[in-house]
């Protein structure tokens, strides 16, 4: 978590330093036109830089899964990147529309032009005409207004996931023409300093993983066929277990790990915990539950013997750690990533102390039995706690029932909302960030 908490500070200092250095801040205080074209100089390297690294991201690279520590770390990230490079991008189009509103309303008078420099050198002089290449300002203007439009597609929430997910494809050729927009407006005099240098290479970056996310060759090499192979619903709990044998090879997975699941190739692909560590026997088990339009319908609609692909795996919620006593906490479905630990410690215990809290709203008595016999085989102590007739789960009860718990390492998966206060709550007692490991499952 402390190198994603890094990124932001790295980006501005980053940014800051490489504009200043090209000359950013040369200009007079009173001097309302220097200051709008340096701003739009700063504005336009920020939404660069951050758009480029929202594109990394998303190739879904597993030596990067793992530098993040999973990728739904890296895909809170993303997002925010994205957000960021959308603030920017916006007041670059604001910053350079600022001209014709403060002459046309007669605050200030139209720049004049100064005397044309002649460019030294041959280099120089060609890359001071790069603005002139065809169609470069029109595709940042054509860029910025489909980038606002698919962030507003990826960022509301009641839009549903198909259209995010089918929208977001266009994301790599609105990314491509923005580059092509950076590349010709990019001042001159930028590109044989260190600024050019480094965007030169982030851009270079930026397009071979975009063309990589288009001809989806990372994702294909962790992509596998597989058959539905039996089905099992929970109507209380609303959780669709799924198993599947897997027709090719699975370069296998750990417990706590999830994959992007393509039930529907008109859906697109879902991320959903695996529900069973990896025995080498071909068969892999998700748990789903019915939140969504799409997820309820499942039931009705997946049929054994149906063909799907699986994408994976991914993530870093793995329980590995060296503290001798460990706390689950799972809220809903997020009992998925434990249930998987608690198959895999059923065969196999280990000799640690470990304490389990699952917090439901909707008592399920078949699966809250199969859990107490997992729990009893894996030597883990087990508490359920119906939400509809008991206390909201917190750091007090919690604590109260685990003597231990200032030795605990601390594992959450569940919403939100409730792992961000237990967070909270724990951390006034002294829990550290590093010791609360949770499962961000929110790729929105």
């Amino acid at each position: 978590m402390n190198r994603i908490r890094l990124v932001y500070p790295v980006i501005f200092v980053t940014a800051l330093a490489l504009w200043a250095m090209a000359g950013g801040m040369a200009f007079n205080t009173g001097d309302f036109w220097g200051w709008q074209e340096s701003m739009m100089n700063l504005s336009g390297l920020l939404a660069g830089i951050a758009m480029i690294l929202c594109v990394i991201l998303a190739a879904r690279w597993p030596w990067l899964d793992k530098q993040l520590h999973g990728l739904d770390k890296g895909y809170r990230l993303h997002k925010w990147l994205g957000i960021t490079a959308g603030i920017m991008a916006v007041m670059h189009w604001l910053l350079n529309q600022s001209e014709g509103w403060v002459v046309g309303f007669g605050l200030l008078a139209e720049p004049e032009d100064g005397p044309d420099e002649e460019p030294v050198g041959q280099l120089m002089q060609w890359l001071s005409q790069l603005e002139e290449l065809p169609l470069a300002r029109d595709a940042g203007e054509i860029g910025f207004y489909a980038l606002v439009f698919l962030a507003v597609v990826a960022l509301v929430k009641r839009i549903p996931y198909r259209w995010f997910f089918l929208s977001h494809r266009f994301m790599v050729p609105v990314f491509l023409m923005l580059v092509y927009h950076s590349i010709a407006m990019m001042p001159a005099s930028w590109w044989p300093q260190l600024v050019g240098l480094f965007m030169l290479i982030l851009m270079v970056v930026g397009v071979v993983t975009s063309v990589d996310i288009l001809v989806r060759k990372s994702r294909r090499a962790r992509t596998v066929n597989a058959t539905v192979r039996k089905l099992h619903h929970y109507p209380d709990s609303q959780i669709l277990q799924i198993d599947l044998s897997v027709q090719e090879q699975w370069t296998g997975h750990k417990a706590g790990q999830f994959a992007f699941v393509t039930f529907d190739p008109k859906e697109g692909p879902h991320p959903f915990s695996l529900a069973r560590s990896w025995q080498n026997d071909g068969q892999l088990q998700f748990m789903v539950k019915g939140l969504g339009d799409y997820t309820r319908t499942l039931p009705e609609n997946l049929k054994e013997g149906q063909k799907v692909s699986v994408e994976g795996p991914y993530g870093g919620f793995n329980f590995e750690d060296d503290s001798p006593v460990q706390v689950w906490i799972a809220g809903g479905v997020g009992i998925v990533p434990f249930k998987s630990r608690l198959l895999q410690l059923a065969d196999n215990p280990e000799h640690k102390e470990i304490h389990m809290f699952y917090s439901t709203q909707v008592a399920d008595p078949q699966f809250e039995d199969q859990l107490r016999a997992l729990a009893t085989k894996a030597g883990i102590q087990l508490y359920i706690v119906n939400t509809s007739e008991q206390p909201l789960l917190d750091s007090t009860a919690i604590c109260g029932l685990v003597s231990r718990w200032k030795d605990a390492s601390w594992w959450f998966c569940g919403p939100l909302t409730m792992g961000t206060a237990l967070q909270k709550q724990l951390a006034s007692k002294g829990v550290k960030d590093k010791d609360f490991h949770k499962e961000l499952f929110n790729m929105r």
